[in-house]
């Protein structure tokens, strides 16, 4: 499964794959101390080949993702 996120700034696309995401958001959630863990949210962060950063956590983002991310990576660790 991928998702395509778009840059705001110069309205290139690319595709990521979730597989990467989940490890990725895996990987960082096993960092993060055991406060911070319950108040984790899937966000992905990157940086486009013009330079722009964006953040990607909007509604239907987090509508999607975190379900997933509470159900897989969380649940993991609890």
């Amino acid at each position: 499964m991928y998702v395509e996120l778009a840059c705001s700034q110069c309205g290139s696309s690319s595709l990521y794959s979730f597989a990467v995401l989940y490890s990725l958001w895996k990987e960082n959630y096993g960092k993060m101390c055991p406060e911070h863990q319950k108040k984790a949210k899937a966000v992905v962060k990157i940086e486009c080949h013009c330079g722009h950063r964006e953040r990607y956590d909007g509604p239907m983002f987090r509508y999607i993702f975190q379900l997933i991310f509470d159900e897989f990576v969380r649940k993991e660790e609890v």
